[in-house]
């Protein structure tokens, strides 16, 4: 009774047998044969990205450490000096970075 509902609707029983049997046979065979590998892929580049992203970070480290150093390196101006500057200027020399105050005249 519940078969010849099932026929009234229009699936073929033996088919959607057949079709269940397939895809059976070919999602374990793909588990076998294609899962591995892939898992494989997507963990090896799941870890150059973490690596590529540890070394983003390490660069950004030394580049803020290379910026410290150089304003460390840098001297910074005092009230002397810039009246000094301000005063040569206005006289028309100029201040030399090695020599000091240098004449253009």
């Amino acid at each position: 009774m519940i078969i010849l509902g099932i026929a009234d609707l229009g699936i073929n029983l033996p088919v959607l047998v057949a079709q269940l049997v397939n895809f059976t046979v070919l999602l374990i065979l793909l588990r076998m044969v294609a899962w591995g590998p892939l898992m494989k892929m997507l963990d090896e580049r799941r870890e150059r990205i973490a690596e590529s992203l540890n070394a983003a970070d390490a660069a950004k480290a030394q580049v803020a450490e290379s910026e410290r150093q150089a304003r460390r390196r840098r001297p910074t101006p005092t009230r002397c000096s810039l009246g000094r500057a301000a005063r040569s200027s206005s006289s028309g020399t100029a201040l030399s970075p090695t020599f000091g105050a240098s004449s253009l005249t």
